[in-house]
């Protein structure tokens, strides 16, 4: 989360960081999950998706991807691991035509990870949420 927003500091915004998630996924079908490591089932991060709507276009739904890992575990692989995974999976369940993603232009290691994913970059763009402009990809899963 070092590029992202500091950590959930108090039981009550994890609480409520939770209860959102699982009020996704009822709704959508999708959500970040724990990412494991097979051997020592150790939490390495987390990673999913969150279903969006375009604002051009209010009945084209897209795939937004998620991926938050541990700093022990960087540079170790993971992350493309994941996104690969996470990636397939979206084309398998067919929810969306598309999958967008984002990360600060800091996170390096991201945007390669992306890329070579299949992921092109469609340049900055401003983020509400995060209140700053982030490199934003894109890919087609249809």
């Amino acid at each position: 989360m070092q590029h992202i927003e500091a950590p959930l500091e108090t039981d009550e915004q994890v609480l409520r960081c939770i209860r959102a998630g699982k009020a996704h996924f009822e709704e959508h079908g999708v959500q970040h999950f724990a990412l494991e490591h097979k051997a020592t089932g150790e939490v390495l991060g987390c990673c999913g998706f969150n279903m969006e709507r375009d604002e051009d276009d209010p009945e084209g739904a897209f795939l937004e991807l998620v991926i938050h890992l541990r700093a022990t575990r960087w540079g170790k692989g993971y992350g493309q691991e994941a996104v690969n995974a996470a990636l397939a999976w979206a084309k398998q369940h067919e929810l969306a035509a598309r999958v967008v993603a984002s990360t600060t232009e800091e996170n390096t290691s991201m945007r390669i990870i992306l890329e070579r994913a299949g992921m092109r970059e469609l340049g900055k763009r401003w983020y509400e949420d995060t209140e700053r402009y982030e490199y934003t990809y894109e890919v087609d899963i249809t």
